[in-house]
């Protein structure tokens, strides 16, 4: 802050006097998310029964009222696409 108080942030997250953060407090001082829970909460493989070879997944966030697909699947794979359909969905292929 080189010395200068008076570029102390203190409202939102304090990014670049921009809020960025996930999460707001309302009006009672509940935290409550911004954007949508799909979006934040992803799934991972922490652990694999041998080596992983490949992962992907799709959340279908939204963007308002639009739903966002960000990792379709690709048409070559048609078994997987009828397998998914239009969910949420995670693939990990593995070797054991």
């Amino acid at each position: 802050m080189n010395d200068n108080a008076d570029k102390v942030i203190t409202s939102g997250d304090g990014w670049n006097d921009e809020d960025l953060s996930p999460v707001r407090l309302d009006d009672a001082g509940t935290a409550v998310l911004r954007q949508d829970a799909r979006m934040l909460d992803r799934v991972y493989p922490g652990a694999t029964a041998g080596t992983a070879l490949a992962f992907t997944f799709e959340d279908r966030s939204r963007d308002g009222s639009t739903t966002l697909t960000c990792n379709p699947v690709p048409s070559s794979l048609p078994n997987v696409s009828q397998l998914v359909g239009s969910g949420q969905y995670s693939v990990l292929v593995w070797r054991s």
